[in-house]
This record gives structure tokens, C-alpha cells and sequence, in this order.
């Protein structure tokens, strides 16, 4: 999951299907800023129908609903050759 902001979503954030859905539909696990990819990222549980790549979905941060869009792991493609 990949914060449209700068703000990280740690873990115990609640997610919601849209900006005023009153029942969270997921939460995020893990959240931190990945110096890699210089940006926040978060891993999360989702409802099925919102786990497909390029879904927006909006997580609550301090009283406020932030969008952010579902991501494939990992977020950055790897460099290395087998």
C-alpha cells in the first residue's frame, strides 16, 4: 500500500473502502518511509474485492481519511540476475 502523501500509515491504521464509509474494510501491519523508493509504504490486510493493484482506498491518520493506492510487492523491481 503506497500513501498518496508524505504521511506514513503505521501499523493499527484502520482502512476504508472510500473517504466516508463509516466501517473499515482493512488495516495496515506495517508502515514506514523506504528510503529506496523515497517514499512511505505500508503492508495491510484488505477486503478481497480492494486487493487489486491500482485501487484507491482511503486510510484514517489522525481524524482525517488519506488516500492511498493498493501496490505489488516488491515495491521496487529488482536489480539482480539469477
Amino acid at each position: 500500500i503506497l500513501p498518496d502523501g508524505r504521511a506514513p500509515m503505521r501499523a493499527g491504521t484502520k482502512i476504508f473502502a472510500t473517504e466516508t464509509a463509516e466501517t473499515p474494510m482493512g488495516e495496515i501491519t506495517s508502515g514506514a518511509f523506504g528510503p529506496t523508493i523515497q517514499r512511505p509504504m505500508s503492508m495491510g490486510y484488505v477486503a478481497t474485492e480492494f486487493a487489486k493493484t491500482g485501487t484507491t482506498i482511503y486510510a484514517e491518520l489522525r481524524g482525517k481519511r488519506l488516500p492511498a493506492t493498493v501496490a505489488d510487492m516488491p515495491f521496487r523491481p529488482s536489480t539482480y540476475k539469477r
